[in-house]
């Protein structure tokens, strides 16, 4: 399976991404940059940098998938407002265009 995986620089992201290379799927990750990956990870998935506000990378992230993960969360010092929810519904419509 080609899995795309929404917040791939976190802990919980990295195990999801590692176990999911473990069991013979591929992965496309969505992050800001790519130091935030792990090092071993960074040559055996796909990784689309962008911001998740920028559709066209989120399209990226999408194209050809069998799966959508998402493990997005708040982080320490988070601009205020509704971020996460906004950042949601950006992949979601992202998610309904291209029909996954």
């Amino acid at each position: 399976m080609l899995l795309s995986v929404f917040g791939s620089t976190g802990l919980t992201d990295q195990e999801i991404i590692k176990k999911a290379l473990s069991n013979g799927h591929q992965v496309i990750a969505h992050a800001q940059s790519v130091e935030k990956i792990e090092g071993a990870t960074v040559s055996q998935i796909t990784i689309i940098i962008g911001e998740l506000t920028d559709n066209q990378a989120i399209l990226k992230v999408l194209d050809g998938v069998d799966a959508v993960i998402s493990v997005l969360g708040p982080v320490f010092n988070q601009t205020p407002g509704l971020p996460i929810p906004n950042r949601y519904k950006t992949i979601v419509e992202c998610i309904e265009q291209k029909k996954c």
